[in-house]
């Protein structure tokens, strides 16, 4: 159990590095996290998905580097819900706390 969550912090901390220096990586990561998150609803949605994820992604790599660590912030709490959220986080000013 304990290797799973050092793993998925691993996972999380870097996910903000993989995006800006791996776009096809972020790619396919995008894609594989819209289809399993929306197969059952369609491609449509699937397609939606992944264009508004990957839109996030672009967005997210046009801040500058002092912003990093609200990103990094908003990363750890909404990853797991995608990038499209992540950047919401980052345009509201949520300050996430980080445990």
């Amino acid at each position: 159990m304990r290797r799973i969550i050092v793993g998925c912090c691993l996972a999380v901390v870097g996910a903000t590095a993989w995006a800006e220096q791996a776009p096809v990586v972020a790619t396919e990561l995008v894609v594989g996290r819209c289809q399993d998150q929306y197969a059952e609803f369609g491609v449509e949605l699937i397609r939606s998905c992944i264009r508004e994820d990957l839109s996030a992604v672009s967005a997210l790599n046009a801040y500058p580097p002092a912003d990093r660590p609200r990103i990094d912030a908003c990363v750890l709490r909404d990853f797991h819900k995608g990038w499209s959220v992540v950047l919401a986080c980052v345009v509201a000013g949520d300050k996430p706390a980080v445990r």
